[in-house]
């Protein structure tokens, strides 16, 4: 070792990269001894202190663990653009025997104004195909990914994708923070979960603080393949362009439950080219499209999902731009969705729908997904579009009218009708009605929705003699499955 330790007989113990150099002073440039102390120990200490770095370390083909004594104290500090840790694997034929790599209680910093990437964990050069989730690659556990000047008034440093997993699974990412640069470039990326060459499942995160970059939880998925398993839960997603941004072919099975996003162009948003993914469960979660990012705010919607079946949105709070902001913020979008469930939500401020059942363009509609009688709106515009033609069974929550109608009399086998405006009512939605002038009358009363925001109410005299039907009030109630 350069400070003449007996490294070799402390294996058992702490190896330090103190023992091969390094001196953490902030100061001294110590790649070269902390890329030997990778290069030598499997199981690395970083002691307290600032380690300035000028490039890349790597570290391949084997398991691997670099822990500090905190983040708050254990700092590996990059001064260039080509900074940063990368870990890769090609020793896996089957997951069982993939190298894992953990990094734990220390902060991963660059001085620079669009770092590169922080940390990248490639196993992409393991078997094509093969499905990776069954054994552990990658944990991070108390570590934090910033620019130097981040608590600064001014800040400019930030790395350009602080977080990129290639087609690793069996990841575990708790109590994490990722913290970009406030109105930085659209190519910021909190979590980049990329396919490549295979299948790739379970990616657990959770307690992550994300803020200030354009893609918070970024998801690439190849054409050829999947992706499954992806948990997020306890999260703050924070002054974003994007909270979870998924594109290129299938996920399967997404859960993000208890969280926080607050995005400027959407909260969850799936490409067209997902078409065919399930399962995502979004719950407990609060959801704003905001303007901390850039201080503007963009139209868009909350959550877009073309063809993501069986999917289970339950129990958020949405709340979009306040009234005056210039921009059409839609709430849940599902396109071309089947057998999906919107329940027991609360929109506030949508000015666009609130919910909308509608095609992606591409492909049918939407069948067997409904929107809850549980669902509730505040200043919303339009609580329910349903564009489709065949109808899709969905629940909404009841609307009651009472409007005043003096019928007068109705001539024998003839009938009266009004019309009566309600926001929010579509034609197929089933109609109670009844007239309080009715009383002892022969006459039938009906009712049924004729167009958007628009009910009929007849009554029909079947008796051989002319009615008298005095002034009062048509009541009723739309609401059910349409």
């Amino acid at each position: 070792a350069a400070d003449g330790a007996r490294w070799k007989l402390s294996q058992a113990g702490v190896v330090s990269v103190k023992q091969f150099g390094a001196k953490g002073d902030g100061v001294t440039d110590d790649t070269a001894a902390v890329q030997s102390a990778c290069d030598a120990a499997g199981l690395l200490f970083v002691p307290a202190g600032t380690y300035l770095l000028s490039s890349r370390i790597t570290v391949s083909d084997r398991p691997f663990m670099l822990y500090g004594g905190g983040k708050e104290v254990s700092v590996l500090l990059w001064s260039g653009i080509a900074g940063g840790f990368a870990f890769s694997d090609a020793t896996g034929r089957e997951s069982a025997t993939r190298s894992p790599c953990t990094l734990r209680d220390l902060s991963i910093v660059t001085s620079q104004a669009g770092g590169g990437t922080a940390l990248e964990f490639d196993y992409s050069a393991d078997a094509p195909g093969s499905v990776y989730g069954d054994a552990t690659t990658v944990t991070l556990n108390n570590v934090d990914i910033r620019g130097d000047d981040f608590y600064e008034v001014g800040a400019t440093s930030y790395w350009t994708v602080n977080l990129h997993l290639i087609d690793a699974g069996g990841v575990s990412v708790d109590n994490a923070r990722i913290l970009g640069m406030q109105n930085g470039p659209s190519t910021t990326t909190g979590i980049l979960i990329e396919g490549q060459q295979g299948y790739s499942i379970r990616y657990l995160l959770s307690k992550l603080h994300v803020q200030w970059v354009f893609w918070a939880l970024k998801i690439v998925v190849p054409a050829a393949y999947t992706v499954e398993g992806v948990y997020l839960s306890q999260f703050e997603f924070v002054g974003v362009g994007y909270g979870v941004h998924v594109s290129g072919g299938m996920l399967h099975a997404c859960e993000i439950t208890t969280g926080h996003i607050d995005a400027e162009n959407g909260c969850v948003v799936y490409e067209q080219n997902c078409y065919g993914s399930t399962a995502l469960k979004l719950a407990s979660c609060y959801l704003q499209l905001g303007n901390k990012r850039t201080g503007a705010y963009s139209s868009g919607a909350h959550i877009s999902l073309p063809g993501v079946n069986h999917s289970t949105i339950t129990g958020n709070y949405f709340l979009a731009a306040p009234a005056g902001s210039g921009v059409t913020h839609d709430g849940v979008l599902l396109k071309s969705t089947d057998y999906s469930v919107v329940d027991c939500n609360d929109f506030q401020n949508q000015n666009g729908a609130a919910i909308g059942f509608v095609t992606d363009g591409v492909h049918s509609d939407c069948v067997g997904s409904y929107a809850g009688l549980g669902n509730t709106f505040q200043g919303v515009t339009t609580e329910l579009v349903n564009s489709n033609t065949i109808t899709s069974a969905m629940l909404k929550r009841p609307k009651n009218f009472s409007s005043a109608w003096a019928p007068g009399t109705i001539a024998a086998n003839s009938s009266a009708t009004t019309l009566i405006s309600l926001g929010g009512v579509l034609p197929g939605d089933p109609v109670q009605v009844s007239h309080t002038g009715m009383v002892a009358s022969s006459c039938l009363i009906s009712s049924y929705v004729t167009a958007p925001g628009q009910i009929e109410v007849i009554i029909f005299n079947n008796s051989g003699s002319p009615q008298a039907i005095g002034a009062g009030n048509a009541v009723g109630t739309v609401g059910g499955v349409v």
